[in-house]
């Protein structure tokens, strides 16, 4: 929900006004959906569809990596290392799973995953509600690159930036009683939504 009010949903006009002949009811949820029992035409999941009649169809991914604002590397200093983050109050993307108790950090280049002691003292997965924690000038967040760019925090710095600390995977699940054309045209713009940061 937090991801499309940033990447989706202040572009809709646009495929409004591309095409005039469909009209669209959207419904913003965090949970899985039988698309044909619930007639609905598509959902757009961060997640492989629980239903097995279902198909889920990878369309984007993103990964998540660590900001802080210039104030917060000024006041608080910034992690040089993975380690160093057990030194700073960090939120957001994998580091809301409450049950684990390591964060697993791969390496750009290298692509080599390393499994570091997750800090805990915060936890929240709602970018929603860790984008103002970004701006309180405290917290170091977790976010997408993606919606960094769209919102444009100022005086933001991306930390450890030979790291990420996983991905967020956009699946595709469509309604094949739908009109094809118009979810075709539908799934497009989502693509074209969720691909171009």
């Amino acid at each position: 929900v937090g991801i499309s009010l940033y990447l989706i949903s202040p572009f809709l006009h646009k495929f409004m006004e591309l095409y005039p002949n469909i009209d669209l009811q959207i419904t913003y949820e965090n949970n899985d959906v039988d698309v044909v029992n619930k007639e609905i035409d598509i959902a757009l999941l961060t997640h492989i569809t629980q239903y097995n009649w279902q198909k889920s169809r990878l369309i984007a991914v993103h990964p998540i990596r660590l900001y802080c604002s210039k104030i917060y590397a000024d006041n608080y200093g910034i992690p040089y290392s993975p380690e160093d983050l057990k030194d700073h109050l960090v939120t957001g993307g994998p580091l809301g799973r409450i049950n684990d108790s390591f964060l697993d950090m791969a390496h750009i280049e290298t692509g080599k995953v390393t499994a570091y002691l997750k800090p805990t003292r915060l936890s929240s997965n709602s970018i929603i509600h860790n984008i103002p924690l970004l701006n309180s000038n405290k917290v170091i967040i977790a976010c997408i690159d993606a919606i960094m760019n769209e919102i444009k925090p100022i005086d933001t710095i991306t930390l450890l930036n030979d790291y990420y600390i996983g991905d967020i995977k956009f699946y595709i699940v469509r309604n094949h009683n739908s009109n094809q054309t118009n979810v075709n045209a539908f799934i497009d713009f989502l693509i074209t939504c969720l691909q171009k940061n």
